[in-house]
C-alpha cells in the first residue's frame, strides 16, 4: 500500500514539475492540440454551460464505505486523469506537443482556482487512495461518484450541498460559479 501511495505521489511531483517547466511559445498550435485530446466532453455541442452532470460516474455503495471519501460541505475537488490516460496522450503527442497541453491546462485550472478561492469556496485535491466519493447534500441525501469511470478526466468535480456535484473542465468557470455557489 506504501509503495503504491509513493508511486502516485511520484507521479504527482512528475507531474507538477512538467507544469511548471512548460513554456509555450505558439497558443494556436496549443489549442489545436488541446482539442485533439480524447478528453471527455458533453455530447451536446450547443450547451452554453462550462460544466457537465457526473452522471455518467455515478454509482451506489451497498455496505462497504471503507473505499469512501465522504464530503459534506460545498467545494472543489482537483481531479486528475490516470497515469496510463496521460502516458499515451504524451506517447501519441510528442513531449513537446504534450507540455504545451499541460501548459494550457494550468493555466486555465490556475485562473479557475484563484475565482473560487477568491469568492471563498475551498479547493482541495485528495490523493487517490480511495474509489469513491459520497457528496452528502444537505437533505441528508447522497451521490457517489465512482473514481475509476473519471479515469480519463482532468479539471475539478464543483460541490454545492444543495445541489448535485459537477464536472468542470474548460477556460472559463465564473457561470459555474454563479450556477452552482450562487456566487
Amino acid at each position: 500500500m506504501e509503495l503504491f501511495i509513493l508511486q502516485k505521489m511520484k507521479f504527482l511531483c512528475i507531474f507538477l514539475v512538467l507544469l511548471c517547466s512548460c513554456n509555450s511559445n505558439n497558443t494556436t498550435t496549443s489549442v489545436a492540440k488541446q482539442d485533439s485530446l480524447a478528453v471527455d466532453k458533453p455530447k451536446n455541442a450547443n450547451v452554453a454551460k462550462s460544466y457537465e452532470s457526473l452522471d455518467f460516474a455515478r454509482t451506489t455503495i451497498k455496505n462497504d464505505t471503507s473505499n469512501v471519501i465522504t464530503i459534506n460541505r460545498s467545494m472543489a475537488i482537483i481531479i486528475l486523469p490516470d497515469s496510463t490516460w496521460s502516458n499515451k496522450q504524451q506517447e501519441e503527442m510528442g513531449e513537446d506537443g504534450w507540455n504545451e497541453v499541460v501548459s494550457d491546462h494550468d493555466y486555465y485550472q490556475s485562473l479557475a482556482y484563484d475565482s473560487l478561492e477568491r469568492k471563498g469556496i475551498s479547493v482541495k485535491f485528495f490523493p487517490a487512495t480511495k474509489q469513491f466519493y459520497k457528496f452528502v447534500k444537505s437533505n441528508n441525501s447522497d451521490y457517489y461518484v465512482d473514481r475509476l469511470k473519471m479515469k480519463n478526466k482532468w479539471g475539478m468535480i464543483l460541490f454545492n450541498v444543495n445541489k448535485d456535484p459537477v464536472f468542470w473542465n474548460n477556460t472559463t468557470i465564473d457561470d459555474a460559479i454563479k450556477e452552482i455557489f450562487e456566487k
